[in-house]
């Protein structure tokens, strides 16, 4: 006879939501517990069978000596679990909800066997974090389908931890913890979907498109501190996201979403919706292919946008003419709309295969692309003083696959072999085909002067993670191997010259204050000698951690994770006579010269040991306390090295002045007239970069050199965390958490806007602390060089955070959450895209005030 018995008090169900992947592998979870009889004693070999209906999975575990069962590598999802034993009735436990990285505690009571000869009960799970030791936060199912997102990109929920910050500007990223958004990991499935060239997210690069459609999200975790050690190269925190699969049931959605200025109004400054037209639609459908053994899930995003990009010089441009090659009767001609459109796609499969009840397997890929006219490099304005032909037709593309096989031995031993496939494409065109024309009270028109640029990226990451329970341990270990390729890399600054003029009066006068133009040396095509060959960042990261159960409410987690790192190296000789390397005053062990480093330094002593600990007391384990300490590395974005060299091309910066006007010349068969606009200099010169500095034409000069400290390592970062959550009722928790965060190796100089100049250095401190500088001098006096820039790692930094939240559980139709943040953030490091991180001693205090509500 089966009876269903609601709520029954005999059996005791302690659930516990972590979120910290600390008990599983990455993209999937674990359920634990152990199991009692009705006089709390333990029940050894009993049978526990975990089973999925919707999906047919099903795993089985005897409980040991202790009682205590284990499932580890679970797939997120709605499970039920069933346990029996001689002479206690059958006990099935339902709606056990698993999230991504969760790690629960069920402990279950079981009955004599009687009359009742099954007993069935309802899981009401808690949101108290019982075994996790860092800080993270989810966003579940329900908050990525319901909350408003007008971009429909689920990163934009990431600003709901509060930890979370979005750097301003399409070229900022995500920062978390306080760290640079250029170290900031994004894991989906598993894979490393992070763009190692340029530190941003795969797809996105210079924008904040969405690259996989939100009905495919079935939720994800934003880890902030204290993250297992099969995460690695990050120091800020990660995105680990998890898509839907199929099921038995068949179930979809559709959509369909318009935007347009027929229903917008203007805003509080009188302007017009800078959006004409913009229209989303898509849909997702999952179905079995063989019931209990074969799904597909199918999901697109399509987005049409286009709207008026404004043009609006500074100053009354009305009858100022430019002759050729521009042919411009009045400037104001360039003022105005512009159309301007991006056009989203996005579009993912996944499949999954039960092959056995012991092995599973998957394969998930998803293709997206952003093709955007009118972009305005990153910067994100709908009115600029940019003239139309200053902008670019922006053309990103990109696969990402991943293919995961789950293997089952035995009771206790759980293998998962993954393998990440992707490829990138960035194409960049230029609006315009002049030489750029920057006036300061103005603005500026001409083709921009990094474009055209091209970029192609392709990653293969192979890993392998290993679980194997025994006792109170449950072992994990593992390693992964991620080599980026970086090929057809095109990037010519200012390949068709740009002249400078402070005023528009200077412009009418013809009377420039810098002109610049990129040129190729050894008489070779400037786009050819700017083209990088193939090169390769390549990481390897080992790691092994045991998660001890101490005792029924101690929970301690240790290991270590060892990373490696060989970055791409200089593809010509970097010349130059005598730079200056380390930092502080001049000595043998402060900042010393040496000939110019030829290489970019590998980095193989990543060396990351953690630890973590949860305790639970209190009625019902009403009150956990968690820390966690560990070291994080990250990688460094290779766009911040000299891959190119210094003996390919080069830059020529120009100040005129009466007596050396060092203009172009203007070219024979044109009108006689002065040298300068808008004539150049030809783009490619009959010498090699060893003759550049006695070349007849003086004024290009001898080269910058551009170098890396051979000193330089890989950030990393020492990250403590400590908190308590304590469960107010059945629904609500009340939590509070201190981070504190010691920044070391972070990246001082390196790309064209964070240059730091080594052309002065400390040679001394005085009395008060002051440094007293002295100039770079050459080792021959007669050669001067522009300037020497390095790229270092000497920087610092601390990172305090203290955080107080309420959260409600989602339960009868609702869920809520707030938070309080309190963080003091201090470094001198460089972040080229980061753009809230200052150069120099910086010192950055922030309040933050991170409510939010959803019903």
């Amino acid at each position: 006879m089966n009876m269903r018995i609601a709520n029954l008090a005999c059996v005791l169900v302690a659930f516990c939501a972590a979120t910290t992947a600390l008990g599983q592998t990455l993209e999937r979870g674990e359920i634990s517990g152990t199991v009692y009889d009705p006089n709390h004693a333990v029940v050894p070999r009993a049978e526990v069978t975990l089973s999925s209906p919707s999906t047919g999975f099903e795993r089985t575990v005897p409980s040991d000596d202790s009682g205590s069962y284990v499932f580890t590598q679970v797939p997120a999802g709605e499970y039920q679990i069933t346990v029996t034993a001689g002479g206690f009735a059958a006990t099935r436990v339902t709606s056990v909800e698993l999230h991504v990285g969760d790690s629960l505690t069920m402990d279950i009571t079981l009955t004599i066997q009687g009359q009742t000869q099954t007993v069935e009960v309802t899981a009401e799970p808690e949101v108290l974090a019982g075994a996790a030791e860092g800080e993270s936060q989810l966003i579940s199912a329900e908050s990525v389908a319901n909350l408003p997102l007008s971009g429909r990109d689920y990163r934009d929920l990431a600003q709901l931890s509060p930890s979370a910050e979005v750097v301003p500007g399409l070229r900022g990223g995500i920062r978390l913890g306080g760290q640079q958004s250029d170290y900031t990991g994004l894991v989906i499935d598993g894979g490393d979907t992070t763009n190692n060239f340029f530190g941003e997210f795969f797809g996105s690069l210079e924008t904040k498109n969405f690259t996989v459609p939100l009905d495919a999200v079935q939720e994800f975790q934003v880890v902030t501190n204290g993250f297992a050690p099969e995460f690695g190269r990050s120091t800020g925190g990660l995105l680990n996201v998890i898509t839907k699969s199929g099921a038995n049931q068949v179930h979809g959605s559709a959509h369909y979403y318009y935007r347009g200025n027929d229903l917008s109004s203007n805003d509080a400054l009188g302007f017009a919706p800078n959006i004409d037209r913009q229209q989303q639609f898509g849909g997702a459908l999952g179905f079995p292919l063989v019931r209990d053994k074969q799904f597909l899930f199918l999901a697109v995003d399509r987005q049409a946008q286009h709207g008026p990009l404004i043009t609006k010089f500074g100053q009354d441009v009305h009858g100022v003419s430019v002759g050729p090659p521009y042919n411009i009767g009045d400037l104001s001609q360039l003022e105005g709309p512009h159309q301007q459109h991006q056009n989203l796609f996005s579009g993912l499969v996944h499949y999954d295969y039960q092959i056995t009840p012991a092995e599973h397997f998957s394969a998930r890929s998803f293709f997206t692309r952003n093709d955007t006219d009118g972009f305005t490099g990153g910067n994100g304005q709908n009115e600029t003083a940019h003239a139309f032909d200053d902008t670019e037709h922006f053309d990103n593309q990109g696969v990402n696959t991943v293919f995961t096989l789950n293997s089952i031995f035995g009771a206790s031993k759980v293998n998962e072999v993954k393998l990440l496939i992707s490829a990138e494409k960035r194409s960049r065109h230029p609006n315009g085909d002049t030489p750029a024309v920057f006036i300061g009270d103005t603005g500026v028109f001409g083709q921009e002067f990094f474009l055209p640029s091209n970029n192609d990226n392709a990653k293969l990451q192979a890993q392998d993670n290993f679980n194997y329970v025994f006792g109170k341990h449950d072992i994990k270990f593992g390693g992964d191997v991620d080599t980026f390729r970086d090929s057809k890399d095109i990037f010519v600054g200012w390949s068709r010259g740009e002249y400078f003029f402070n005023t528009l009066a200077d412009f009418k006068n013809n009377n420039p204050f810098e002109f610049v133009q990129g040129f190729a040396l050894n008489d070779q095509d400037i786009f050819k000698a700017n083209t990088l060959d193939p090169n390769y960042q390549t990481g390897l990261g080992l790691y092994w951690q045991d998660k001890w159960q101490a005792s029924p409410r101690l929970t301690v987690t240790y290991g270590a994770r060892f990373d490696q790192t060989w970055n791409p190296q200089p593809q010509s000789g970097i010349p130059g006579q005598e730079v200056y390397v380390g930092v502080g005053p001049i000595g043998p062990h402060g900042s010393h010269l040496v000939k110019p480093p030829q290489g970019v330094p590998n980095d193989h002593e990543q060396i990351g040991p953690r630890i973590g600990m949860a305790y639970s007391f209190g009625s019902n384990r009403s009150t956990v306390l968690r820390a966690a300490w560990g070291l994080y590395y990250a990688q460094t974005p290779p766009i911040f090295f000299p891959t190119l060299g210094g003996s390919k091309a080069g830059t020529l910066f120009c100040f005129p002045n009466p007596t050396f006007p060092c203009l172009p010349p203007v070219p024979s068969g044109q009108p006689p007239g002065p040298p300068g606009f808008p004539y150049l200099f030809p783009s490619k010169l009959p010498v090699t970069v060893d003759q550049l500095c006695s070349y007849t034409v003086v004024l290009i000069g001898c080269p910058s050199v551009i170098y890396v400290d051979p000193d330089f390592k890989n950030p990393r970062v020492s990250n403590l965390t400590a908190g308590v959550e304590h469960r107010l009722g059945n629904d609500w928790t009340l939590s509070a958490n201190y981070v504190y965060v010691h920044s070391s190796r972070l990246r001082t100089g390196g790309f064209s806007t964070t240059f730091w100049s080594r052309n002065v250095t400390v040679d001394h401190y005085d009395q008060f602390g002051r440094a007293i500088l002295v100039p770079f001098t050459p080792v021959d006096p007669t050669i001067s060089f522009f300037g020497n820039y390095e790229t270092a790692s000497f920087s610092h930094g601390n990172y305090h955070e203290a955080v107080i939240g309420i959260q409600r559980r989602l339960a009868k139709r609702y869920q809520f959450f707030a938070n309080y943040t309190l963080a003091s953030n201090k470094d001198n490091a460089s972040s080229e895209r980061d753009t809230d991180t200052f150069f120099g001693s910086s010192r950055r205090r922030e309040w933050l005030i991170s409510p939010a509500a959803s019903r």
